[in-house]
């Protein structure tokens, strides 16, 4: 017998499940945590259930969420309170503190590039501020704006990876989305044409704002059968509301939301019900778009030359290219008018953040988006393969309308600038979350052995995912393998 495998007696049986702290307890390193190795430590802060402590502070979540994402204090003026948002996020970043321990933020950045990512936005947003061309901008940017979309961003892939907090917290963001957009219908929200809404909340960030809550509600509808008619109703009016706005960038985006559930949507019953939702969805948009004359929707020719939007962009990627550092956060409008004599922003996130910080922050946000989606389409796929197991078809349900989610803002997103709002920080929150809390996030695909390996038994249907069944691999309370 060699060396190894006298130490590797010495290892439980139950380490065939971690293939990495197996060996790292082998070879006696990477040692944490009362002799626990670093994998391990991130694997069960990453699966395991939100303490009581963290699912009461995922109410708070909500609630802020509506100020922030929603800013429905600018709809229902009664919750315009003076720094009440401020000290929400005050008193949710301390509660994160004192929840989230030290080993859980650290497993969360070892598995979240996005979490790295959105950290190098931070740095670079700070250390711009001396360099842009108007300090002030910069700083006004920076707080409490940045501070409170970071926030927001922090909090989510906190608190999003366990199902049972998600559900609760889009309760939450939806309810209060449906209660701004029925006053906006039935309580003289707006006249006849384009809505105004608010001090910062208008027309085209609205149309916005229900493109990339549609698909929310669309899962919720499709996650139980009993809610389903309620919450496919609940999409019809978002969609009915986004003709209201007139915004055309916001009509593109839900466009590309309806083709990514097209293409990524549910499977069995819960994708006819999809379709039919849809059907139902696009008729209801096109009718109501010919009853109340918002031929705008489907007039893009304001969007070429002058002022156009593509004459913005072009100018953009030009000043970025000139000064690849930056111009500083907040500081395109203001380059904008020295430079033309016209107060115009960039009316596009990904060409707002590389004016302001750089091309070195244009990468970084692009690869935000992109790990995000690569995540939520490796759980998806590996939730596919395991079709049959307990949870796997919720899952496969959840992250393919996570993609249609990410997909309504980013489209939007390239028609106005919202690269900082907090509404874009938590999509991305959101996004991550539901793959870092999926048991498949990093499982090979499930495979019927006949005859396990070193004695292991098969799991529910012989499915084995990195030697532990497909029951095992689901966390406690994450999934119970049927529709609530």
């Amino acid at each position: 017998m060699t060396a190894g495998q006298r130490r590797m007696r010495g290892v439980p049986a139950v380490a065939a499940a971690d293939p990495i702290g197996a060996v790292e307890a082998a070879i006696g390193g990477g040692r944490s945590q009362g002799g626990r190795s670093r994998h391990t430590v991130a694997t069960d802060f990453l699966s395991a259930p939100l303490t009581p402590a963290l699912r009461r502070l995922g109410v708070l979540y909500g609630l802020y969420l509506c100020f922030t994402s929603l800013r429905i204090q600018e709809v229902i003026t009664a919750l315009a309170i003076p720094k009440l948002p401020m000290a929400m996020a005050l008193a949710l970043a301390a509660g994160l503190v004192s929840a989230v321990p030290g080993s859980g933020w650290t497993a969360l950045w070892r598995a979240a590039p996005a979490l790295r990512w959105q950290t190098l936005l931070v740095v670079l947003a700070i250390v711009t501020v001396p360099l842009s061309i108007w300090v002030g901008n910069s700083v006004d940017q920076l707080y409490p704006g940045y501070f409170i979309s970071v926030t927001v961003f922090l909090a989510g892939i906190a608190l999003l990876r366990d199902r049972a907090s998600m559900v609760r917290i889009l309760l939450i963001l939806l309810g209060a989305l449906v209660v701004i957009t029925s006053i906006i219908f039935f309580g003289g929200g707006g006249a006849a044409g384009r809505i105004g809404l608010g001090s910062s909340l208008d027309s085209n960030d609205y149309a916005w704002v229900l493109a990339t809550c549609i698909p929310i509600a669309l899962w919720l509808g499709v996650r139980r059968k009993a809610t389903a008619i309620l919450w496919f109703g609940v999409a019809i009016l978002l969609a009915l509301g986004i003709v209201r706005t007139q915004s055309r960038g916001g009509f593109l985006a839900l466009l590309a939301m309806a083709v990514v559930l097209i293409s990524f949507g549910a499977t069995g019953w819960r994708r006819v019900a999809m379709f039919v939702a849809i059907a139902v969805l696009g008729a209801g948009v096109l009718a109501y778009i010919d009853a109340s004359g918002a031929s705008r929707l489907t007039d893009f020719s304001g969007y070429t030359g002058g002022t156009g939007r593509t004459e913005l962009w072009k100018q953009g990627i030009r000043w970025m290219v000139q000064r690849p550092w930056g111009y500083g956060m907040g500081n395109y409008a203001t380059y904008n008018v020295w430079m033309t004599r016209d107060y115009h922003a960039g009316h596009s996130a990904y060409v707002n953040i590389g004016v302001e910080l750089g091309v070195l922050g244009a990468v970084a946000y692009f690869a935000i988006w992109i790990g995000a989606a690569r995540g939520v389409l490796t759980a998806r796929r590996n939730a596919i393969a395991a079709l049959g197991q307990p949870g796997a078809a919720e899952e496969a349900t959840l992250l393919g309308f996570m993609v249609a989610m990410m997909a309504g803002n980013a489209v939007g997103s390239a028609f106005i600038n919202t690269q900082y709002s907090a509404l874009t920080l938590f999509v991305q929150a959101l996004a991550t979350a539901a793959w870092l809390g999926s048991p498949f996030r990093g499982a090979a695909p499930p495979t019927v052995a006949a005859a396990p390996a070193n004695g292991q038994r098969p799991g529910r249907g012989g499915a084995v995912i990195r030697g532990v069944s497909a029951a095992a691999a689901v966390p406690p309370g994450r999934h119970e393998g049927r529709n609530r």
